[in-house]
């Protein structure tokens, strides 16, 4: 589990977000510099996605992806609202040893909040775990 230490401002299309914050990374599959999780084992992994905005924030797609060919395996959309907001999604693959996976953004006005105290570490994580092998 890896969440971001501070605001993301400004996202292109196709580019990671790296949640650099490292929470908790058994086996080391997960790169903070990068922001990629390489499978260790080939198995069936869960990855979880939460994403905060605050208000009149903006509004920004971003997806999860897999593999070289990069292929959309979830999506998570933020809207623009007049509340603080957190979205989140949760997706099932299967990935083979070595293969990766991380979140890029699609398109959109970002404005991810991130940060590292007690409450503001938690706003914006992605986190993933081998369900089985």
């Amino acid at each position: 589990m890896a969440s971001l230490s501070g605001d993301l401002l400004h996202c292109s299309p196709n580019q990671h977000v790296v949640f650099d914050n490292v929470i908790l990374n058994v086996g080391d599959g997960y790169n903070p510099l990068h922001g990629v999780f390489r499978a260790p084992v080939s198995g069936t992994y869960q990855f979880s996605l939460a994403l905060s905005e605050p208000i009149n924030g903006g509004q920004y797609h971003v997806a999860i992806k897999k593999g070289k060919s990069a292929t959309v395996i979830g999506y998570l959309y933020v809207d623009p609202s007049t509340v603080w907001v957190l979205r989140s999604t949760s997706v099932l693959t299967h990935l083979e040893v070595g293969e990766d996976v991380w979140v890029a953004c699609i398109w959109g006005e970002t404005h991810i909040v991130g940060g590292t105290d007690d409450i503001y570490k938690y706003h914006s994580h992605f986190s993933g775990f081998l369900v089985s092998h």
